[in-house]
C-alpha cells in the first residue's frame, strides 16, 4: 500500500509542468531541488525499476564502524561515521578523461601551520581522509559533508563507493568562502546502504589507494 501510494504521487509530480523560467533555460536554487528529484523519480519510473521502502536500509554508525580503520568513538554518528581530514592537496595542473585512459592532474600537498590548522582561500582542493574505509558486497558507500562545513561555504565532491572499494579515499573540496580547518578535523561523513550481494567487488585504479 506504502508502494502504491508513493508511485501516485511519484508520478504526480513527474507529470507536473515546470516553471516557465526553467524551461527558458534559468534554474533558480529554490528549484534545483525539487528538478533533481523529479529527474531521480523519472529514471526509476522509465527504468522500470520498483523500489519497495523495505528495501531501502540504511546501516547505523556503529554497524558502519566495522568497516572503517581508525576510527574513534566521537566519529560514529547515528546513520554513518565521520571521516577526517588528513592530507591536502591544491589541484595545479589539467587533467584528461579518455575513452582509454584517465589522466589525473598534478597534485600539490598544502601542509598546514605551525598550530595545525589549514587556511584557505576559495579555490578546488582535494583531501585524502585518515581513516581506510571498505564497502561489503552487500552495501554500497556514500561520502556527505558535515552539515558544519556547508555553512561555512564549503562543499565535498565523491563518486558512488562501489560495492568492495577499499581504500584511503581522495575526496573533492570546494571552497567558496575562505575557510580553516584543522588537520584531523572531521569533515564528512561515510554512510552505507543495504543492497543486493554482487559477484565480484570494484577492480578500478582506486581499489586500495
Amino acid at each position: 500500500m506504502r508502494f502504491a501510494k508513493a508511485s501516485f504521487y511519484s508520478r504526480k509530480l513527474c507529470q507536473a509542468e515546470l516553471p516557465r523560467e526553467l524551461v527558458n533555460g534559468g534554474f533558480p536554487g529554490k528549484y534545483i531541488f525539487i528538478v533533481n528529484y523529479i529527474f531521480i523519480l523519472k529514471a526509476f519510473m522509465f527504468g522500470s525499476i520498483l523500489v519497495r521502502w523495505k528495501d531501502l536500509s540504511v546501516l547505523t554508525g556503529e554497524d558502519v564502524a566495522k568497516y572503517v580503520e581508525g576510527v574513534c568513538e566521537d566519529q560514529i554518528q547515528p546513520n554513518g561515521v565521520d571521516l577526517t581530514i588528513g592530507k591536502l592537496y591544491k589541484i595545479v595542473g589539467p587533467g584528461q578523461i579518455l575513452k582509454e585512459k584517465i589522466i589525473l592532474p598534478e597534485y600539490m600537498e598544502v601542509s598546514p601551520n605551525e598550530d595545525g590548522l589549514y587556511v584557505l582561500d576559495n579555490g578546488t582542493y582535494i583531501f585524502q581522509v585518515r581513516e581506510r574505509v571498505t564497502v561489503p558486497l552487500d552495501a554500497v558507500g556514500f561520502c556527505l559533508p558535515r552539515s558544519s562545513l556547508v555553512r561555512l561555504g564549503a562543499y565535498i565532491g565523491a563518486a558512488l563507493w562501489d560495492s568492495g572499494y577499499s581504500g584511503v579515499s581522495r575526496i573533492l573540496l570546494k571552497v567558496n568562502n575562505p575557510i580553516v580547518i584543522e588537520k584531523g578535523a572531521r569533515i564528512v561523513q561515510f554512510v552505507l546502504i543495504k543492497s543486493k550481494n554482487v559477484r565480484s567487488g570494484y577492480k578500478g585504479r582506486y581499489q586500495n589507494e
